[in-house]
This record gives C-alpha cells, structure tokens and sequence, in this order.
C-alpha cells in the first residue's frame, strides 16, 4: 500500500503507522527548532549566509521565505495525526521535508551517492526514507 494516496475529492489520505507518524513529527520537531534557535546544527543550512549580488537575497525576500518556511514546519507539525491532507497542508509536510533532507546533506557533507553510500547505516537509512516519503507526497502533488 502507498504511503500516500489522492483521494477522489483532491485530499491526500495519509497511511503511515504510528511509528512513522512519530519519525515524521520529529523531523518536523527539528525543522522548527532549527528555524528558532541559531545554535541547532541545522539552523546555518537552512540559512545561508546573505549574497548582496543575489536578487533572492534581498532582505524582504528572505524575511518572506523565513516566514513561509517556519509556516510551513508549523502546519506540518499540526497535521502529522491526521488520516488526510488538504494539498496545502501535503505542500507543507513536503517543504518540511525536503529542508531536513537538504540540513542533513549539507551537514553530513553528502553530495552524491558515492558520499551516501560511504555514510554509516543509519544516516543512510535515514536520507532515503526521507527521500520515500517526499517521493509519495510528490506523486500526490
């Protein structure tokens, strides 16, 4: 069975145990953390440093992408119970997601799959059920 699933009227059904439900919560738990709190060893790549040349950069730019990033971790927290996703809330478990796959890339220096395959188990297994889920999320999307 799919881990996700679209329903007939739009909505995402969510089929995940509970122990997947509680790996889920967690890494949502780390990504608002990291949003907060300066010092989580996530908090620098999911905050890069300013590039002045780089339009994206512009203080009001990133201030709305902080915004909708920590929105985002925020819904995904509130929803990790429920049995169905509306797409914005799916949208807000997939970004979630993915900022915790790409903190834990970057801070375990993996950048292809050489370097993951040369991480220990854990770490590995790790990446690649986030990458599963994101998978099922996107086939939903």
């Amino acid at each position: 069975m799919a881990l996700f699933k679209k329903k007939r009227d739009g909505s995402i059904a969510v089929h995940l145990n509970d122990n997947a439900r509680a790996f889920v919560g967690e890494i949502f738990n780390q990504v608002v953390q990291a949003e907060n709190d300066p010092n989580h060893e996530w908090h620098l790549s999911m905050n890069p440093p300013i590039n002045p040349a780089a339009n994206s950069d512009d203080p009001l730019a990133t201030f709305a992408r902080q915004k909708e990033m920590a929105s985002n971790a925020e819904l995904a927290q509130m929803t990790i119970n429920e049995e169905t996703l509306s797409a914005g809330e799916a949208y807000a478990w997939m970004t979630s997601l993915t900022l915790a796959l790409r903190a834990t890339v970057s801070l375990k220096n993996i950048s292809d799959e050489r370097a993951l395959h040369n991480v220990d188990s854990d770490t590995r297994q790790y990446i690649l059920t986030i990458q599963s889920l994101l998978f099922g999320i996107a086939d939903c999307l």
